[in-house]
């Protein structure tokens, strides 16, 4: 099925310290928002990064973009501890290798000073993915995840 392209942003991944990217596209058949993640755009072949897509519904979108804004309201404390905002499912992604469940999370924290997203396979077949990212960033994830949402 063909995909829309909503728009990407770049932003430094805070941990890794690598130019990364999320793009944002849409298939209206599906009422599906599909976000690709890529941890190292340059391809310098840092440790712990990767890329990765997921799908999710209308309805885990919606909550992944309240996340995402909520993540600013985090106060920054002496000692910044990482604090779950939320969490949204996503129905599929491109890294299953079979027809094994493939669905999983992606949570929103915040430390009050960056946040950061952790998608997560329900089953243990891959390791999480973890990008960490400025609230300006965050800022822009939440006009692009805004674009993908269709009009109810």
């Amino acid at each position: 099925m063909p995909r829309r392209s909503v728009g990407r942003m770049e932003f430094r991944d805070l941990h890794l310290n690598t130019r990364a990217q999320i793009g944002i596209a849409r298939i209206p058949e599906k009422n599906m928002t599909v976000l690709s993640l890529d941890q190292d755009v340059e391809g310098t072949g840092v440790l712990g990064a990767g890329d990765c897509e997921i799908g999710l519904d209308r309805g885990n979108t919606r909550l992944l973009l309240t996340f995402a804004q909520r993540s600013k309201a985090i106060p920054l404390t002496e000692t910044p501890l990482w604090l779950l905002v939320g969490r949204a499912e996503f129905s599929w992604s491109d890294q299953s290798e079979s027809d094994e469940d493939d669905r999983g999370s992606v949570y929103v924290e915040s430390n009050g000073a960056e946040a950061r997203m952790i998608i997560q396979p329900n089953a243990g077949a891959w390791m999480p993915y973890v990008a960490t990212f400025s609230f300006a960033s965050v800022d822009e994830l939440s006009a692009l995840l805004s674009r993908a949402l269709p009009e109810p």
